[in-house]
C-alpha cells in the first residue's frame, strides 16, 4: 500500500475514535483487521484502496475464514472494508452513486 493510502488508516482511525467516538477496544479491534486487510493488499499486489474492490474483499474473507477467524469477525472485516472510504470520500458514499445525506 501507498504512504497516502495508509495514512487513510490513521485518519479513519482518528475519525472513528473523535466523531464515532468507539471505545479503544474497538479501535485496537478496528486497527487489528485493518493491518490484516492492508497485509491481504499487499499480497495481492493492490496499493491503493480504490483498486480493492468486492471480490478482493470477498477473498479477504475467504483467507480469513481458511485461517480459522470466527464467523462474527470476518463479518465485521468485510464491513471495516466496505466502509473503508465512507467517512473520509469527500461526503460520497464508497460507491460514488449517491451523496451522504448531510448531518445537522
Amino acid at each position: 500500500m501507498t504512504a497516502a493510502a495508509l495514512e487513510w488508516i490513521a485518519r479513519f482511525r482518528r475519525y472513528m475514535s473523535s466523531e464515532r467516538r468507539l471505545s479503544a477496544h474497538t479501535d485496537s479491534s478496528y486497527a487489528r483487521d485493518l493491518a490484516a486487510l492492508v497485509k491481504f493488499c499487499d499480497r495481492s499486489g493492490l496499493s491503493d484502496w480504490s483498486a480493492l474492490d468486492s471480490q478482493h474483499v470477498r477473498t479477504f474473507a475467504a483467507h480469513s475464514h481458511a485461517a480459522g477467524l470466527a464467523c462474527c469477525a470476518k463479518a465485521a472485516m468485510a464491513a471495516r472494508a466496505r466502509a473503508r472510504r465512507r467517512p473520509l470520500a469527500g461526503g460520497r458514499a464508497a460507491s460514488g452513486s449517491r451523496a451522504i445525506p448531510p448531518t445537522t
